[in-house]
């Protein structure tokens, strides 16, 4: 005698599956979609015309802090590496035509702390200072 063969027993569920997820994922998509994005806030202010730019040549053999000291008034630049050389922006804040600075670099470890001469710049010039291997031979150019 032969065994019967039934036809497979469909669950009512399992069709239902598929097309539960289709209408999930429309769903998260319509919801995304009408979603506004976030306000970016203020625009950020537009660069100087003409910027006073600081390229500092480090030939010295600890990393360095540079500052600028205007008036009294000291701001930090940033850091140079060790035998590197890094470029900084003025910031447009201390900017005051006619205005003299001084270039401050601060060794990361030794206990030393070198200031350059006072330094006359306008809008848009160069300013190159190159802290030697022993700091009292440094030298700073306007260009």
């Amino acid at each position: 005698m032969m065994a019967q063969r039934r036809a497979p027993m469909i669950r009512p569920g399992r069709l239902l599956r598929p097309f539960g997820l289709a209408v999930a994922v429309l769903l998260v998509a319509g919801v995304a979609a009408c979603s506004r994005a976030p306000d970016p806030g203020p625009a950020p202010a537009p660069p100087a015309a003409n910027p006073i730019v600081i390229r500092v040549y480090n030939k010295y053999w600890a990393d360095v802090n540079v500052s600028v000291d205007i008036g009294g008034q000291r701001a930090r630049l940033g850091v140079v590496t060790a035998v590197a050389s890094g470029s900084f922006q003025l910031p447009e804040r201390l900017l005051i035509p006619g205005r003299p600075f001084r270039l401050i670099a601060d060794p990361i470890g030794p206990t030393i702390t070198l200031s350059s001469e006072t330094v006359y710049v306008r809008p848009g010039q160069l300013v190159e200072w190159t802290l030697e291997s022993d700091l009292r031979r440094s030298t700073v150019t306007v260009f």
